[in-house]
């Protein structure tokens, strides 16, 4: 899972990229990014009341969202 730590380092990195964070589209889907986050975490805070198809389901929710946010990263690092 994305810790909410994690997910301040990549929007701090997307910050700190030269140009990078200027571009309207890069803000959006840094903005995206963390709402859909916290709307996973809100989620998730009802894990346990899940069913096992659920529980599934949410998993791979928060494996995707965790590779989205890596690429995300990457591409500000790749970009300073």
């Amino acid at each position: 899972m994305i810790s909410q730590n994690q997910s301040l380092v990549v929007l701090s990195t997307c910050q700190r990229a030269d140009g990078f964070f200027d571009s309207d589209i890069v803000q959006e889907e840094a903005r995206r990014l963390f709402t859909d986050y916290q709307q996973l975490m809100q989620l998730g805070s009802d894990y346990g009341k899940f069913d096992r198809e659920g529980k599934k389901l949410f998993i791979d929710r928060m494996r995707f969202k965790h590779t989205t946010f890596d690429e995300h990263e990457a591409s500000a690092t790749v970009s300073d």
